[in-house]
């Protein structure tokens, strides 16, 4: 940070702060009401129940300071409320998932499942604590809390096999990072709206707000991650992008499957019967549509003069649409 400094390079810290170190500034999201709303939620599920919840704290890194903060702020805001019991709380260097798993076991070996909540400190471990429960039946009377809302823990959400995840909107931080950039790159300076203390240096900072988000909240995830339910659920991250490949090539799929049935065969590899249909669009803006019978092998754009100044060429395949973009 000092040697950036030195040579005049602005630096912006994300989520975590360089100890004494000079930033040109920082953003995070609200580590204190993270743990707030985690709390709000396992003292939510405690009404009514006769005895308190055990509840394990699987924090990160210890050497991570958002882990730090998060886990410090859990535990003031679960003093002195009897409904909560903390029956455990261990870091796990850098926030290794799989010994996150590792503790729980061991916890739930140890009280003869006598465990009733999780929290953890972000997605990874939170998944690896679902999935552990999962695996062991557990899934449903154990509460799970975790923070991040990564992809399988929001995937989780809406199985059924997950609570809650407090959602850190990564969306809003890159804005609030690249809005930084452009204003220090141009000006100098930018919109911060706080200043942290670091060691010797006092640093522009900005915090982003955070948000709960339980199964039928998971909807608010979509966006970011695509369909989370279904048949979709079940093929993973590649399925929000065959989705959207999907979208785009629907109105060109009909008549696929004859199509590949006669590839299969050896019929149709001359073109023969087939149609492709050419969308050309213009650097103004026009659009012309042609149909042309047979596959396309070779395009090319020639200039005013006649000599070619740009081609594109394939091999066309029998029931796929392809789209070349200049």
């Amino acid at each position: 940070m000092r040697r950036l400094a030195q040579a005049n390079i602005k630096v912006i810290a994300l989520d975590s702060l360089p100890a004494n170190s000079p930033l040109d500034g920082y953003i995070t999201p609200d580590h204190t009401r993270t743990a707030e709303l985690q709390c709000r939620y396992l003292l939510s599920k405690a009404q009514g129940r006769s005895a308190p919840i055990k509840t394990v704290i699987l924090q990160g890194d210890k050497n991570d300071q958002t882990a730090r903060e998060i886990t410090s702020s859990v535990l003031e805001n679960l003093k002195d409320k009897p409904q909560v019991q903390v029956a455990l709380v261990k870091d796990h260097p850098g926030g290794d998932p799989k010994m996150a798993a590792t503790t729980l076991e061991q916890a739930l070996i140890s009280t003869n499942n006598q465990i009733d909540a999780v929290l953890a400190t972000d997605s990874r471990m939170a998944e690896a604590a679902v999935e552990l429960l999962r695996n062991r039946g557990l899934s449903q009377r154990v509460i799970t809390v975790g923070v991040g809302a990564g992809q399988q823990a929001s995937r989780a959400l809406v199985a059924g096999d997950h609570d809650a995840e407090v959602d850190i909107m990564p969306e809003l931080i890159a804005q609030h990072a690249f809005d930084a950039a452009i204003g220090l790159a141009a000006t100098g300076h930018w919109q911060y709206d706080k200043q942290v203390k670091n060691g010797d240096f006092d640093v522009p900072a900005r915090v982003t707000p955070v948000r709960l988000i339980s199964g039928s909240d998971a909807y608010l995830l979509e966006q970011r991650w695509g369909k989370l339910a279904g048949q979709e659920g079940s093929q993973g991250g590649q399925q929000g992008q065959q989705d959207s490949q999907n979208e785009q090539s629907g109105d060109q799929k009909q008549g696929s499957d004859s199509d590949a049935a006669k590839a299969g065969s050896g019929q149709g590899n001359n073109g023969g019967g087939r149609k492709t249909t050419l969308r050309i669009t213009t650097q103004d803006g026009k659009t012309v549509e042609m149909q042309i019978n047979g596959e396309i092998k070779k395009i090319e754009t020639l200039d005013s003069a006649g000599e070619g100044v740009g081609k594109t060429s394939g091999q066309g395949q029998a029931g796929q649409a392809g789209t070349t973009q200049r």
